[in-house]
């Protein structure tokens, strides 16, 4: 089970096991419209891909802190590597 946290990341839920992975730190939101939506495609897009599930939330909490960016719910992510780009910058 994922439950979202917003500002402060999400929840992981799997058995016993329970992650907290935060959200990218220093984000301003501009517009929540979408960002869950993008979140829900982030995580899927990096399990299908066969990370982890702490990977995967990663990946989706970066998807989601691109999309509150900006004004509406799909011109915020324009591809993937703006995603990739954030993790790079948030984990180096």
């Amino acid at each position: 089970m994922v439950i979202k946290t917003g500002k402060d990341g999400c929840f992981i839920k799997r058995g016993d096991m329970t992650m907290k992975v935060p959200a990218v730190a220093g984000i301003t939101a501009i517009d929540t419209i979408g960002a869950g939506d993008n979140f829900a495609s982030g995580f899927i897009a990096a399990l299908l891909e066969g990370k982890n599930l702490r990977e995967c939330a990663r990946f989706a909490n970066a998807t989601a802190a691109i999309s509150v960016l900006s004004i509406g719910a799909t011109t915020g992510v324009k591809n993937r590597k703006l995603v990739e780009q954030l993790l790079e910058e948030y984990e180096g």
